[in-house]
């Protein structure tokens, strides 16, 4: 009867020998004699919320859910819940002749089966069951992964399928209420990446790392606007990187290094404001880096290097904590176009007053003292110019300051005569709580006439940073000296500098030297000043020579087009007269007026200052204009100069000729 046996529980639960019994696999295991059986039943309430598994305590098999099981008559067992996604386990109750005998809230739950009866196991779950069918947000998830499986797989296995719990699928990652598929991380896959991945629009984190996925990356993954790390790192993906990556304006990473992209950067990759780990690495990238990326103010790691870039790097980029910028061997963008005004010049050199700056130069014993008239500020006595961070209307220009690098350019200009253009050679980084900045500095281009004496100390100056325009042309209103070279306006009857005479180097032939011609490549190498240009594809050397009275310390090499016809000539020579005075603009040898009129402007190329000739625009321009380039090089003393005779470099295409002055200075190989 039920109290008899109610009231033997209550004495087994106080012995711990035939009662319910926590924790007791010591306990001697049933034997074959102990037959007949009892019948152990499990009930799941909710039903879709778990399973259940016993077997003896002795067992260490790996048990398969059920709901009826019979052991030996009183064998010692251990029952277990395990609760499907979405469920948590509660409590379970044992039940003898349908009455609850005990209630306990731990699994697994080891007791001995009570002879000659049926005993029941309730197990409770709380929550709301995960499986395939649970809500339609899941069931649309489950479809989306299923139909992905093969594809995306190659020859991996994954246990995806509807016979199993969602929450046991394969790198699957549930969350949110209802749940739906937020996580999907799987590494070591085969396949490629199939479309259908763009559907789980609950993801907030992809990642399908170290494996052999190839193909492309599907553009519908730009539907996954809730992912905060897109991460298909190391693979063999090829193909561009999709703009639509754009659109997921929540990513917080994105990392698709150590694969085979190739393309550029989209700049839709801006709009990713929330981004704060950028990877790129080891691809086959190629172009330049869009600006937009300046507009990523979060990122803290940004690597690029081993690519194929080109261009300029956006300069704000540098200052991202971390970083492999500096293997990209790229040049920093200009700075952006910024004029300031200052109204104070200081003497002192202290520089404590907003609006306030000077020009600095230092002594043998290191002291820097104020430049105090104009010809120093433009005759190389200048070092450095310290400028207050405030401007004249007493407002920060420290973001302008933060950005300046070596290699920037910037003018000082107190009137359309009176101004001269620096490079900065050095930064200095601000003491905590200073006021001015400082810059190592060299001058690159002056104009002489329209200042002299002592520097005015409170006439108002603009400097401007960023790009500066080329000067020359019919537009030159001041005579200027740029390196070496010296413009004058058209016309100019003023004051022109002296020149200066260059002394050849020691050992080399009396002027004008023997007078060598070759169609040797080998020979030519080693005359004087040797450099070999960047050319077009199927453009070869012809002949070159060296010495008598144009070239006699130096070369001059003839290049020829496909077609054997004379494209391009390059001289280099020792630099003998400098400054010699030039007409920004003239008319053609033949004298007739405005026949092939041309203009001579300033340049830097490759670090350097240089003149261009060219035909502009306009009612005097010529298609047939013979576009030339000179360059000086001081650390050799010795002047190069590019005629492009080819249909392609006449007229005014001072770029294509300017390419292949630069591929003289920027060769590893000078030959």
């Amino acid at each position: 009867t039920l109290a008899p046996r109610l009231g033997l529980l209550a004495i087994t639960v106080a012995t711990l020998a035939l009662a319910v019994v926590i924790g007791s696999p010591e306990s001697p295991p049933p034997t074959a004699a102990q037959a007949p059986t009892d019948r152990l039943t499990a009930e799941i309430t909710p039903a879709d919320c778990g399973a259940v598994t016993a077997q003896p305590t002795s067992s260490a098999a790996t048990p398969t859910p059920a709901t009826e099981w019979t052991f030996p008559q009183s064998a010692y067992v251990r029952v277990a819940a395990q609760a499907t996604a979405g469920c948590t386990f509660t409590r379970f109750d044992l039940v003898v002749g349908g009455s609850v005998v005990y209630t306990l809230t731990r699994t697994p739950l080891q007791f001995q089966l009570f002879r000659g009866q049926t005993t029941t196991v309730r197990a409770h779950f709380s929550g709301t069951p995960t499986s395939c069918t649970s809500n339609t947000g899941i069931a649309a998830d489950c479809a989306a992964l299923l139909a992905a499986k093969d594809t995306l797989r190659g020859t991996a296995p994954l246990n995806w399928s509807t016979g199993t719990a969602i929450t046991e699928w394969d790198g699957v990652t549930l969350g949110g209420t209802p749940p739906r598929v937020t996580g999907l991380s799987l590494r070591m896959l085969r396949g490629t990446l199939p479309e259908k991945l763009g559907d789980l629009t609950a993801l907030t984190s992809l990642k399908l790392e170290w494996g052999k996925l190839r193909g492309s990356i599907p553009t519908e993954l730009g539907k996954l606007t809730k992912l905060r790390t897109l991460s298909l790192y190391r693979n063999s993906l090829g193909g561009g990187i999709p703009a639509e990556l754009g659109k997921l304006t929540e990513l917080r990473t994105l990392s698709l290094s150590q694969n085979f992209l190739t393309g550029g950067i989209p700049t839709e990759l801006g709009k990713l404001t929330h981004l704060e780990d950028l990877f790129l690495y080891q691809n086959r990238l190629t172009g330049s880096i869009p600006a937009e990326l300046e507009q990523l103010t979060n990122l803290s790691s940004l690597y690029l290097s081993e690519n194929a870039w080109d261009g300029c790097l956006p300069r704000t980029l540098r200052t991202v904590t971390n970083n492999d910028l500096a293997t990209l061997d790229l040049p920093s963008c200009p700075l952006p176009s910024t004029t300031l005004s200052y109204d104070s010049y200081d003497t002192t050199g202290a520089v404590t007053t907003a609006g306030s700056y000077a020009f600095l130069t230092k002594a043998d014993d290191g002291t820097t003292t104020a430049v105090t008239t104009y010809e120093g500020l433009r005759d190389g006595t200048t070092a450095s110019l310290r400028i207050h961070a405030s401007d004249a209307d007493d407002a920060s220009r420290s973001d302008v300051y933060d950005m300046v690098e070596a290699g920037d350019l910037f003018e000082w200009k107190q009137a359309e005569d009176c101004f001269v253009r620096y490079k900065v050679i050095s930064t200095h980084e601000p003491a905590a709580g200073a006021v001015a900045r400082e810059f190592g500095v060299e001058w690159m281009t002056y104009a002489f006439t329209g200042c002299g004496g002592t520097v005015s100390t409170d006439a108002s100056v603009s400097i401007m940073w960023g790009t500066l325009p080329d000067l020359g042309g019919t537009s030159l209103t001041a005579p200027v000296v740029h390196g070496p070279f010296q413009l004058v306006p058209p016309g100019w009857a003023g004051v022109v500098m002296s020149s200066e005479i260059q002394e050849l180097p020691e050992g080399a032939p009396e002027y004008p030297g023997p007078v060598v011609y070759t169609e040797s490549l080998t020979v030519a190498r080693d005359f004087p000043y040797w450099r070999e240009p960047a050319l077009p594809a199927g453009w070869m050397f012809s002949s070159a020579r060296s010495g008598g009275y144009d070239v006699s310390y130096g070369y001059c090499a003839m290049y020829v087009a496909a077609d054997g016809y004379l494209a391009v000539r390059v001289c280099g020579e020792h630099a003998w007269d400098l400054r010699d005075a030039e007409d920004a603009s003239w008319v053609a040898s033949d004298g007739r007026e405005g026949a092939l009129q041309g203009v001579i402007e300033t340049r830097r190329i490759s670090g350097r200052p240089a003149l261009v000739a060219y035909s502009p625009f306009g009612p005097n321009h010529s298609d047939s204009f013979t576009v030339r380039v000179r360059v000086f090089d001081a650390a050799t003393a010795s002047l190069y100069s590019i005629s492009g005779f080819d249909p392609t470099l006449l007229g005014n295409n001072v770029e294509g000729v300017i390419a292949i002055a630069r591929g003289l200075f920027e060769s590893a190989d000078p030959r």
